[in-house]
């Protein structure tokens, strides 16, 4: 009796969770192109527009630095640096998309390996089954006390590993998840990128844009 109540709360609800996560964890890590929705178009539109604005800024603090002969304001350091921001500012979506794109082919190709292995079950997948037979093959008589404790102790033994199983899953499914909204939000905030990287009071800004976005791109295909 306990071993059947165990079966149907640890194998037979588990292997439904574990299975679902996995069509979660494929389905979120298969997304593609997700730079260009209408909703992330339209929000960087506005904070690019926003950044050209302050490009004003900008030509005001050179116009000071060169008037007060400050070195690392002067026009011959930021003028070049100013054009080439606003030359890639204008770009930073694509330039996003690009490197986003890049890291979903790799993730594709891990992806392209698992999907396969879901799309049957994972209990048949790792060879759960298998496990639950520990208690016919080893009994030694049947019907003995000692069959029983053998085919409870398998039912445990893969509802655990089952168990463990959806957890890593939803974890990945959390970490996955989180790596989406925050590339939706640094790509949006991408102009900001290359007009901080004008001044050098506001160089800081930029590195840690970049370094945020590179940790969110590659946390993916690792």
């Amino acid at each position: 009796i306990i071993s059947s109540i165990l079966y149907f709360l640890l194998i037979y609800v588990m292997g439904i969770l574990a299975t679902t996560a996995s069509d979660v964890l494929v389905y979120t890590a298969q997304l593609t192109n997700f730079t260009n929705l209408a909703v992330i178009v339209e929000a960087w539109s506005v904070v690019r527009d926003l950044a050209n604005m302050f490009f004003i800024v900008i030509l005001l603090v050179i116009a000071f630095g060169t008037l007060f002969r400050i070195e690392a304001y002067s026009w011959k350091k930021l003028l070049p640096k100013m054009v080439l921001a606003a030359i890639l500012m204008n770009y930073s979506r694509a330039i996003c998309g690009f490197i986003v794109d890049a890291s979903q082919v790799v993730m594709l190709t891990f992806v392209a390996a698992i999907k396969d292995a879901a799309s049957v079950g994972l209990a048949e997948a790792f060879n759960l089954s298998q496990l639950l037979k520990f208690g016919d093959t080893l009994k030694p008589d049947e019907g003995t006390t000692t069959s029983s404790q053998q085919r409870l102790l398998a039912i445990v033994a893969a509802g655990f590993m089952l168990a463990t199983m959806f957890t890593v899953q939803c974890v990945y499914i959390v970490v996955l998840i989180g790596r989406l909204v925050m590339i939706w939000f640094l790509t949006v905030l991408s102009p900001l990128a290359y007009v901080t990287k004008v001044l050098p009071a506001t160089e800081h800004y930029s590195s840690q844009w970049w370094e945020m976005f590179g940790r969110y791109v590659t946390v993916g295909p690792l």
